[in-house]
């Protein structure tokens, strides 16, 4: 509507030069730019919508992409915040182990004396600082390997032990005699075994004692890994502080002395 106003005015003033004698041509000049100044805004509109279609032209897309935040939103749908996440649980190193050896004994073996035995040793515990604790079973067989007048007596046994490594948290590195020193441990706890024979029938004790130990280990893996292999060597006697007899009246006596070697997995 303003731009047909001022496109009649323009009309006026080009046709009617008598009534403006000397502005005619500098009031043309101003029409002209009013009337591209109220065309402008008319165009601008006409590009973006059209009244009778009721079409309205959407934005103009920028081909430069959004910046992506480096910070992951924090809630129920996405990642938690680094600050946010909770610390991770550790656990204490758990160890288990099997292996053979041999039990230092000379009870009832009459004819024979003090003969190695072969044993069965299997142990499992957690904790590799200065204080852990281990399960361990221990078995031997001996009847059948000797003839009479030997009554040779089998062992079964198992070990609740307390671990002390008196240099685990002392000596630090990575050298082998390090690794080697910090596994050193002093085993002591209590147990129960149970002792059969084969005399005129099978017969059988049982007993609760202590057990005294030791053990070495030496790594099979390089330092730094996150489980590890070891070869354990260990030594062990069972004290019993009970005294119960076979129906002939012998007692079961403690052996001397058991060793084994074995394989343990610490992870």
């Amino acid at each position: 509507m303003l731009q047909r106003l001022v496109l009649a005015v323009l009309r006026f003033v080009l046709e009617n030069p008598v009534v403006f004698p000397f502005h005619r041509w500098r009031a043309a000049v101003v029409s002209l730019a009013l009337a591209a100044a109220v065309s402008a805004p008319a165009r601008a509109q006409d590009q973006t919508s059209d009244p009778a279609s009721g079409f309205i032209e959407p934005p103009g897309v920028s081909s430069v992409p959004p910046a992506v935040s480096s910070v992951p939103p924090a809630g129920p749908g996405g990642p938690i915040p680094p600050t946010a996440m909770a610390p991770v649980a550790s656990r204490p190193a758990i160890e288990v182990g099997v292996g053979m050896g041999a039990s230092i004994d000379d009870a009832g073996l009459r004819a024979a004396g003090l003969s190695a035995v072969p044993s069965f040793y299997s142990t499992g515990g957690f904790g590799q600082g200065t204080f852990g604790f281990d399960l361990g079973v221990f078995v031997n067989s001996a009847t059948g390997r000797y003839r009479t007048p030997n009554l040779p007596i089998d062992r079964l046994g198992v070990d609740a032990l307390l671990v002390i490594r008196p240099f685990a948290d002392f000596l630090p590195g990575n050298g082998y005699g390090l690794r080697v020193l910090r596994a050193l441990a002093l085993d002591l706890g209590l147990g129960y075994e149970r002792d059969s024979r084969i005399s005129r029938g099978p017969e059988d004790v049982s007993r609760i004692g202590a057990v005294f130990g030791a053990h070495a280990d030496l790594p099979l893996t390089p330092a730094g890994e996150r489980s590890e292999l070891r070869l354990r060597l260990t030594a062990r006697r069972f004290v019993g502080l009970t005294s119960p007899t076979f129906p002939e009246g012998d007692p079961a006596p403690d052996t001397r002395v058991e060793l084994f070697g074995s394989l343990v997995v610490v992870f």
